[in-house]
């Protein structure tokens, strides 16, 4: 679970996120492993280390987005959508204007 210090012991540089931030990180994270026991969309193997192994490595970029004027943001081949969900939740606050376009392949 994504609790207050998420983001404090991060490596990652964000200041001011908020507790409704967090809580949508949280309630995200939570749905990926909901359904993950119906569709593979991560590993088994990393749910218990899903906020540092996805949410955290997720965000990474978001300093290259907060310091350039990037407005939109493709996330290919998207699959549990990440990085672009949480991409999102975090510039929400930030820059309403930001868009996350998702591209995930599609079989017959």
């Amino acid at each position: 679970m994504i609790d207050s210090n998420f983001i404090k012991n991060s490596k990652l540089s964000i200041p001011n996120v908020s507790r409704e931030t967090l809580d949508e990180l949280n309630n995200y994270s939570l749905s990926i492993i909901k359904k993950n026991k119906e569709i593979n969309l991560i590993s088994s193997s990393t749910e218990k280390s899903i906020n540092t192994r996805h949410i955290i490595d997720s965000a990474q970029i978001i300093d290259f987005i907060n310091k350039n004027d990037v407005k939109v943001c493709t996330d290919l081949g998207s699959g549990a959508g990440l990085p672009g969900i949480v991409l999102a939740i975090l510039m929400k606050p930030k820059k309403p204007e930001f868009k996350v376009i998702f591209y995930e392949s599609y079989k017959l």
